[in-house]
């Protein structure tokens, strides 16, 4: 598409590509692969579109859900209201290696090394679509897409007109409110979004795998949002967007093989972002964007000392009270028992970034896109770093990429970033496709990329660890980092093939794959003096304790692996009513990690499922009804800090009405999800049984 186009212009552009009519009629463009608005046959990766059509037929109560229909991608539960979406496996509680972007504003947090899905600031109904790049995306988007990159694109304030509400209740005593208003005072036009959500959580009960007793699991959330979407357009050559949100809410927090350790976490979230786009000529655009987010977490953790001794110390797990009270008195001069605090999701993190982007088209054959980025980062954590102080850290990226369309049926995409980070060397990730037209409708592309990912700030600075309050003694050392970490590094291989087919409404696209991380980031045993500088203290207490050293986890740059697979997505629409959507993985990781170092190597084959499906089909039968159902499996795996799996087979379903009556248009929902059996996700003891949602939606035009 021109860069002719005025921004305003473009987004109504691309609003009607994402339409099922032109969804079907041809292909639409992306910008998240190279920052270029492009059609998926000019793009050097392959990208899968998440439209409003299939938020909608999916039938998805949270956003981290709608990542199951990806190919490669894997979505899974931690517990109710924490969620992990990772690509090509490796996942874990606070799964990282993924770029999160809403409306092109990175929502990674250095806090977590991760995202918190349930604090993103917006709900599903803010979401216009989704763009998913599926593979190394660091020479677009910089260090955090290591393995794939999302953006989020939200509903801009002219897409909609008047108000709506739409209420959800149903499973886990799911209550949910999202209103939003649009209006303009003058030529700034804004979109108002008030969103509230509760539910009580999951709870084990008594079906529980041994060796864990039957528990309450503690893991609901109360969470309410605020978000505001302006545009101002003084004038034709440009237009200025502003964005606010604030979170604020608690959720509970915890492992499910440990339900009796589930604590409340308080969060409060708050992030500006402003962004001017102006057309300097009909050959040139700038864009500027600046943005600034906090993200404040408390989850308090109370436990009596001598019950965490006892739980986090070999040494005390038989001791008797009087051996561990006198240690205390000794440890902490004199004091009794006590009330520490071991919640480790506690912190502050921020960020500030500022990028300027520039857009140069020569002719229809050359177009470049290139800028410069600042962020700072700031984070503090008496849990996670050992003190009170707060850690910044400065990064500064030059990117860029070139499309040379050198012959009718062939284009080139170079693209690179240059990234310095304040505590590790400048490092330069680069990509080049060529993508090759060879026939009508049909694409063969293919790319090769090296890519960096750069340690966040609790990887570089963690230190874990049972510390007393009264006098700074650390007891226990739980994970930490004893030298400074070396960036992970990908290489990454690709060759696709994308058939567009719009004589049957049909889009296909097929994805063969190498990917090998050298450098990957992974905890190891180690040995280390419970209290420094005499190791020796356990035997004092304890005369027959054999080892007073105790073990604790170090990060280090200490696994490598290769994955390889195939992945395919297709979507057709057979008829005018009806539409199906299908995804399928094939991954297979090999790769090791050093587990104690040097002694001992474990495998990483088991932390990609081999297999994935997904299934989305919608028909709708007229007269305001429609139905859609969804089939997603996925075979075994085993998740880092979760649980050996077995595979699983999910089946949803929605039936819905709707109805208009004078200016109130409306639908009445009735979702079910995992209705044919009950399976678990991430840890053993957390299930996802049969769940129904009743969703009510009034717009007011």
């Amino acid at each position: 598409m021109s860069s002719l186009l005025s921004p305003l212009t473009a987004q109504a552009s691309i609003d009607e590509l994402i339409t099922e009519e032109d969804l079907f009629g041809g292909i639409p463009t992306v910008k998240s692969a190279t920052r270029l608005e492009q059609k998926l046959s000019e793009i050097p990766a392959a990208v899968t579109i998440i439209d409003r059509e299939m938020i909608e037929a999916s039938g998805a109560v949270n956003i981290a859900d709608l990542f199951k229909l990806v190919p490669g991608f894997q979505s899974y539960h931690v517990n109710a209201n924490k969620f992990g979406v990772v690509s090509h496996g490796m996942g874990e509680a606070h799964p990282g290696r993924l770029e999160v972007m809403i409306d092109g504003r990175s929502v990674y947090q250095p806090a977590l090394s991760s995202v918190d899905w349930s604090a993103l600031g917006v709900v599903l109904d803010d979401i216009k679509y989704i763009e998913v790049v599926r593979g190394p995306n660091v020479a677009t988007q910089g260090s955090n897409a290591f393995l794939g990159a999302i953006n989020i694109t939200t509903y801009a304030p002219l897409d909609q007109t008047g108000s709506a509400i739409r209420t959800t209740v149903g499973a886990l005593d799911t209550r949910e409110v999202a209103f939003r208003h649009n209006n303009n005072i003058g030529s700034f036009n804004y979109r108002l979004g008030l969103n509230y959500h509760k539910n009580e959580g999951t709870g084990i009960g008594q079906d529980v795998e041994p060796p864990f007793l039957p528990s309450q699991m503690e893991d609901g959330a109360e969470i309410s949002q605020l978000n505001l979407h302006g545009l101002y357009t003084p004038n034709l050559s440009d237009s200025f967007v502003i964005q606010l949100g604030v979170s604020d809410g608690t959720v509970g927090v915890g492992g499910s093989n440990h339900p009796a350790d589930f604590t409340p976490r308080d969060v409060k979230a708050n992030y500006q972002n402003l962004s001017w786009d102006r057309i300097i000529s009909p050959e040139q655009q700038l864009r500027v964007q600046a943005s600034h987010s906090r993200n404040e977490y408390d989850n308090e953790g109370l436990i009596l000392l001598s019950d965490l001794l006892r739980r986090e110390i070999d040494a005390f797990a038989g001791a008797p009270q009087s051996a561990i009270e006198a240690f205390i008195a000794g440890a902490t001069g004199g004091e009794s028992d006590q009330l520490v605090d071991e919640g480790m999701e506690t912190g502050v993190t921020e960020r500030y970034d500022v990028e300027v982007q520039l857009t140069q088209e020569w002719d229809s054959a050359l177009r470049l896109v290139a800028g410069v980025g600042l962020r700072h980062d700031r984070f503090s954590s008496m849990a996670n770093l050992g003190h009170d102080r707060t850690l910044s850290s400065n990064s500064q990226r030059l990117f860029g990429n070139l499309e040379w369309r050198f012959s009718p049926d062939w284009i080139a995409n170079a693209g690179a970033m240059l990234e310095h980070h304040q505590d590790t060397e400048a490092r330069f990730s680069p990509r080049l496709g060529l993508n090759w037209h060879v026939a009508e409708q049909q694409t063969v592309r293919a790319s090769i990329s090296r890519a960096y990912r750069a340690p966040s700030l609790m990887e570089q600075q963690l230190f874990a660890a049972l510390i007393l309050p009264s006098n700074g003694q650390v007891l226990d050392i739980n994970t930490y980092t004893p030298d400074e970490l070396d960036p992970e590094r990908v290489d990454a291989l690709e060759l696709g093939y994308l058939i567009e087919a719009p004589s049957i409404n049909s889009v296909f696209d097929l994805k063969a794959y190498v990917e090998e991380v050298s450098n990957g980031l992974a905890e190891q045993w180690t040995y280390t003096a419970a209290v420094s500088p005499d190791p020796s203290w356990v035997s004092t207490v304890i005369p027959d304790a054999t080892d007073p050293d105790q073990k604790a986890l170090q990060i280090a740059n200490n696994a490598t692996w290769r994955t390889k697979g195939l992945e395919a997505q297709w979507k057709l629409q057979p008829w005018s009513h009806t539409w199906f959507f299908l995804g399928y993985a094939y991954t297979d990781t090999q790769g090791q990690y050093d587990r104690r170092s040097g002694a001992e190597f474990k495998l990483l084959s088991e932390r990609t499922p081999t297999h994935g499906f997904s299934l989305l089909a919608s028909h709708s039968f007229g007269h305001g009804f429609e139905a859609s159902a969804g089939f997603y499996r996925q075979t075994s795996v085993k998740w880092h800090q979760g649980s050996d799996l077995k595979p699983y087979n999910r089946l949803d379903g929605r039936l819905a009405k709707n109805f208009k009556a004078g200016d109130v248009q409306g639908s009445l929902e009735f979702i079910l999800q995992s209705f044919n059996s009950p399976y678990t996700e991430f840890e053993v003891n957390n299930t996802v049984d049969t769940r129904g949602f009743v969703r009510l939606s009034l717009d007011f035009l």
